[in-house]
């Protein structure tokens, strides 16, 4: 014979744990963090500084500054300040970007402006700049290319679906 009681209109055994009360708390719990989070990220997607790496480099006066690599290209900020670019290079005027050592070159599309060179404390940090380029530009690419057919007519599909579920309400 087990004894029993009564959680939530439910019976269960004393020998298992009282679950529905636990699990509605932790449910709560669990989607206030949720909401919490998500709200975090809509607030830091809204900052300046949001999805930049930055990189100690030096120019060839040998000041100190900071690269920034962001979805939208290259930024140079002076060491006091991250926030505002002293030059910007959106990834729309980059003709080219390559390395060598620990000296960086950035190739504007107008063949007039000078090549931008900095140097990099050790080639390990280059490598690493140079993917991120990359791979911010390959996305970059990707976000300005035009959708394929078969997604067109997915989304399409889509706003069909949800017009029709927003008229049966």
């Amino acid at each position: 014979m087990s004894n029993t009681k009564a959680c939530s209109g439910k019976t269960s055994t004393t020998s298992e744990p009282k679950t529905s009360s636990l699990n509605t708390r932790s449910v709560k719990l669990y989607l206030h963090r949720e909401e919490a989070m998500i709200e975090y990220l809509k607030i830091s997607q809204d900052l300046e500084m949001y999805g930049v790496n930055y990189f100690s480099i030096k120019n060839k006066k040998g000041s100190e500054l900071w690269l920034g690599v962001d979805a939208l290209g290259l930024n140079i900020y002076e060491r006091s300040d991250k926030l505002t670019p002293k030059i910007g290079f959106p990834w729309s005027e980059i003709r080219n970007i390559s390395f060598n050592d620990k000296k960086f070159v950035i190739k504007p599309i107008d063949k007039k402006s000078p090549d931008f060179v900095f140097y990099a404390p050790r080639l390990r940090i280059n490598k690493r700049i140079l993917a991120l380029c990359m791979g911010n530009h390959g996305l970059y690419m990707r976000r300005r290319k035009p959708d394929t057919i078969e997604v067109q007519q997915m989304k399409a599909q889509a706003r069909e679906e949800k017009n029709k579920r927003q008229q049966e309400r």
